[in-house]
């Protein structure tokens, strides 16, 4: 079965399987297409979709990038097509997923994935030690990442602080003050923001993480 490589949180064009090794050579002449699969449909990600496609053509203008773009659902709908596709024994060049288990407990433990070690020469004491050990399973790394970011990140209206002559919190007690005192003049302190989509999600594993712990 065709074993391919793939890219962390979203898509990075280096990595090109049959098509490129190591870097430092041209790709070969009887793989001179690349297929890209992602969710990355629109705004800013489409745009930088795009302008690593452009960095990558100025190294290899003989590969033709095909760009296999699957939009809506957060990466759901992508998701759906991908596993149908590693099922049948059709995937594609390079993919897009999120780093960590949603890889390898899918199609690494399944045998559908190579290592890219490769890449990562003279340049993997640039990434921090918590990313390599997500992006890496049994010794062996089998993603890029393109994009971190975090979600556990909690905002605060200045107008409402500063109309109810609070100070920003520094502590979790602090913070709990500040909501009952923002409860009790008739202020919601604390509001989801994007309910009932993707980024619901983010704040629900956050708890379960802070109340559980990473063990469990």
């Amino acid at each position: 079965m065709k074993k391919i490589l793939l890219v962390c949180v979203a898509l990075v064009v280096l990595l090109v399987g049959g098509l490129w090794a190591g870097g430092s050579k041209e790709p070969a002449k009887a793989e001179n297409k690349l297929e890209i699969f992602s969710w990355w449909t629109a705004g800013g990600e489409a745009d930088g979709l795009q302008a690593m496609f452009k960095i990558y053509k100025q190294k290899y203008p003989n590969v033709e990038i095909i760009n296999a773009t699957v939009a809506g659902g957060a990466g759901q709908n992508a998701k759906a097509v991908l596993a149908t596709r590693m099922q049948g024994g059709n995937p594609p060049d390079s993919f897009q997923v999120h780093a960590g288990r949603e890889l390898t407990d899918t199609w690494v433990v399944a045998g559908k994935m190579e290592p890219i070690d490769m890449v990562f020469e003279g340049i993997k004491d640039k990434y921090p030690k918590g990313v390599l050990e997500i992006i890496s399973y049994q010794g062996h790394i089998y993603s890029v990442p393109v994009n971190i970011h975090r979600s556990n990140v909690v905002w605060y209206n200045k107008k409402v602080f500063e109309k109810n002559g609070i100070t920003p919190p520094k502590t979790l007690d602090e913070f709990v003050a500040v909501a009952e005192k923002l409860a009790s003049r008739g202020v919601t302190p604390i509001a989801l923001g994007d309910n009932g989509i993707w980024a619901s999600v983010h704040a629900l594993e956050s708890i379960l993480l802070a109340v559980l712990g990473p063990e469990k």
